[in-house]
């Protein structure tokens, strides 16, 4: 049980982390959000399935 508490926080802080991310991107000029839009819709496809894997 234990275990299983620990894993979900992780997965949390993950979550926690790939939102900053996104929610950090919003504010970069036109030109770095071009270098870094496969990172962020990477970022937003691991949200994606964390936010799967957290609700079972």
């Amino acid at each position: 049980m234990f275990q299983l508490l620990k894993n979900k926080s992780k997965l949390n802080a993950l979550k926690r982390e790939y939102t900053k991310l996104i929610e950090d991107s919003k504010a970069l000029p036109p030109s770095e959000k071009i270098e870094k839009q496969k990172m962020l819709e990477e970022a937003r496809m691991l949200l994606n399935q964390l936010d799967v894997l957290t609700k079972r």
